[in-house]
């Protein structure tokens, strides 16, 4: 049960390295086959796109996890400290609210590719599995940004405001 708990806390980490590792490996055996034998492998291209594009956003979620994501933070600084913890609530209840919308829509996307297959060029798979990343992304940032601010409403972390402040 550990492990299992341990996994569910580091997962952001785990896929997002992985798939960073697998993105860099396939573009350098791309460059290598390229250059020194003048061949090229489809498919290695295409799998790095949707490798990069997965470890974007499940590093997304990373970075909502560890609430170091990109946030304009300098009025915090001249709001007296009672009101600061709200003004964030404010702005990750916003931020919560348009990720629904984007989960609402990437879920309406997978459906509506179900209907019109689309599949990728050279591995020949059915992209709407490729954009499901959208949803799931989205869902795992939403997750995080109630942990986050969870363990911030209970004293378990503070909120970070600049690169050497914090709330």
């Amino acid at each position: 049960m550990k492990r299992v708990a341990w996994f569910i806390d580091n997962a952001e980490e785990i896929l997002a390295g992985s798939m960073l590792m697998a993105t860099v490996v396939l573009l350098f055996m791309q460059v290598v086959l390229r250059y020194f034998f003048g061949k090229s492998i489809a498919w290695t291209e295409e799998m790095s796109r949707y490798t990069f594009m997965w470890m974007v956003y499940i590093a997304a979620s990373l970075a909502a996890k560890q609430d170091t994501h990109i946030r304009v933070t300098a009025q915090l600084s001249i709001l007296p400290e009672s009101l600061r913890r709200y003004v964030l609530l404010v702005a990750d209840l916003l931020w919560l609210a348009f990720n629904a919308v984007v989960i609402w829509e990437g879920i309406s996307l997978f459906q509506n590719m179900g209907q019109f297959r689309l599949v990728s060029g050279s591995m020949g798979w059915d992209l709407r599995y490729v954009f499901l990343i959208l949803p799931i992304g989205f869902l795992a940032m939403s997750i995080r940004i109630i942990q986050v601010q969870y363990r911030r409403f209970r004293g378990l972390e503070t909120a970070v405001i600049g690169a050497d402040r914090e709330l």
